[in-house]
């Protein structure tokens, strides 16, 4: 909508001039500064000589501000905000996880935000709970259209997400100083030492010493 509503000129008898709303701003529709000397931009009429002049009122300046969206950061079934410990914070993200509004009329269709990288608040177990993405003009896609300089988006986006256990490989094995053998002695029991257990799956060298 490029209308003017509501506009007072001050310092004008009202029987000699006035604001022309249906002819205010005209065709500056998009989002951007515009100088008052460009056409149809605050026009005046002068009802004592019936011309028209264009306002100067001392920037030279109208501004029209991108519209913000509205941005959600969600998980899927295809992309959940969860992964399995790997040792670091980040989350790899999909336009899925990301739900748009706030377009006008039906410009949002087809509209997605192209960012993969999401940072979890730690890398650990127990304290992850939230991931964030960064966003920047860059990283909204419009359709048709639709001018992506229209709009603005959040600079950052979070939700809920989790970190769950790495699953770990333990494999029973015998040693020289404590194989799988006993002489009998009535019963079941084998002791074992923490030698016959042979751990794998840890993230890079967390694994040392681990027993």
């Amino acid at each position: 909508n490029t209308a003017i509503t509501g506009a007072v000129l001050s310092g004008v008898d009202p029987g000699k001039g006035g604001i022309i709303k249906s002819s205010a701003i005209g065709q500056l529709t998009d989002a951007g500064d515009y100088l008052y000397n460009t056409p149809n931009v605050i026009t005046l009429s002068n009802k004592t000589t019936g011309q028209l002049a264009f306002a100067d009122f001392g920037s030279n300046k109208l501004t029209i501000t991108p519209k913000a969206l509205t941005v959600a950061l969600q998980g899927t079934t295809a992309i959940p905000l969860t992964k399995v410990y790997d040792g670091n914070d980040m989350l790899t993200l999909a336009g899925g996880n990301f739900l748009l509004s706030g377009f006008v009329g039906s410009q949002g269709t087809g509209a997605s935000i192209s960012q993969t990288a999401g940072l979890f608040n730690t890398a650990d177990v127990a304290t992850a709970n939230l991931v964030t993405a960064s966003l920047t003009a860059a990283n909204l896609s419009v359709t048709g259209e639709t001018k992506a300089s229209n709009y603005m988006l959040p600079t950052s986006v979070s939700s809920a997400g989790t970190i769950t256990p790495k699953a770990l490989t333990v494999a029973l094995q015998a040693t020289m100083a404590n194989p799988f053998t006993k002489v009998y002695n009535g019963n079941d029991s084998l002791a074992l030492a923490s030698g016959n257990f042979a751990l794998s799956g840890f993230v890079g060298t967390q694994g040392t010493g681990a027993e």
